[in-house]
């Protein structure tokens, strides 16, 4: 049904709803009420449950737009990211994704963050994941692809060193140079639009874009295109209200988080 209002609900930059809390964020969507609601912006690594939560599933088709950023890195169920989905669980409902959003233009297929670490004195990344990955992503027809490099925190560095079997590296300025004449590449390769997260140098995302929103909109209704404010540095993302908090702890448990304060860190058993 058309929206009654301009919003933009993201859920959530803080934490997985849809993974960990289905049926807060079901609740909370009907408090808002799905008229109210322009379009439902979701952060997820495991969006299973749009399709197996039935209250989930029911809230969130009476929103009028569905935009989702789909994050695989290829490091899902690994000990950098114990709690997320391995890839081969989410590559076979792409399609499905893309049938529930109407279109591959509503997903945006985050290769995010780039990382290197070191463990036992070898150097890895997971670039090769991207190589990996493209094909099947193309195949779904999603051709909008979003990344940057990991930050290196204080607390990402205090996460690492708590889990004690990794070093997170920083990428040398040259190796960043290669790596988007890489990514460029490859993605010309697969027809990719590939963008950049909060970075100068390439052409930048606007992960939540209320002009690109209102394009798709199934009735053409425009939402709201004021600037966000208080997030990273460099963001051009169009203000939107984020329902997710930190106090819902993610369970992803993915050692380079930056979003989860470390004191509300995951400490249990993730697998």
């Amino acid at each position: 049904m058309p929206a009654k209002s301009n919003h933009i609900i993201s859920a959530s930059r803080r934490t997985d709803l849809v993974a960990w809390f289905p049926d807060q964020l079901a609740d909370k969507i009907i408090k808002i009420r799905p008229e109210r609601i322009h379009t439902l912006v979701i952060w997820t690594k495991n969006p299973r449950n749009i399709f197996s939560h039935e209250k989930l599933n029911r809230t969130l088709r009476e929103i009028g737009q569905i935009f989702i950023h789909l994050t695989v890195t290829g490091l899902g169920g690994s000990e950098i990211e114990p709690g997320v989905p391995y890839p081969e669980e989410i590559i076979p409902i792409l399609d499905d994704l893309v049938d529930f959003t109407g279109t591959p233009d509503r997903i945006r297929w985050r290769f995010d963050p780039l990382l290197a670490w070191e463990e036992s004195s070898i150097r890895h990344d997971n670039l090769d994941y991207f190589i990996e990955l493209a094909p099947s992503f193309q195949k779904s027809g999603i051709k909008n692809v979003i990344t940057s490099f990991c930050s290196i925190y204080p607390k990402v560095l205090d996460r690492f060193a708590k889990h004690g079997k990794f070093v997170p590296l920083e990428f040398t300025a040259s190796e960043k140079e290669a790596i988007r004449e890489l990514l460029k590449n490859i993605s010309s390769d697969y027809g990719f639009s590939l963008k950049w997260c909060c970075d100068l140098k390439e052409e930048s995302s606007i992960c939540i874009d209320g002009n690109l929103l209102t394009r798709l909109h199934s009735y053409g209704i425009p939402a709201s295109t004021e600037k966000s404010s208080g997030q990273r540095e460099n963001c051009l993302c169009t203000k939107s209200w984020d329902i997710g908090w930190y106090s819902q702890i993610c369970r992803g448990g993915c050692l380079y988080c930056y979003g989860n304060p470390l004191k509300n860190a995951w400490k249990g058993t993730l697998k």
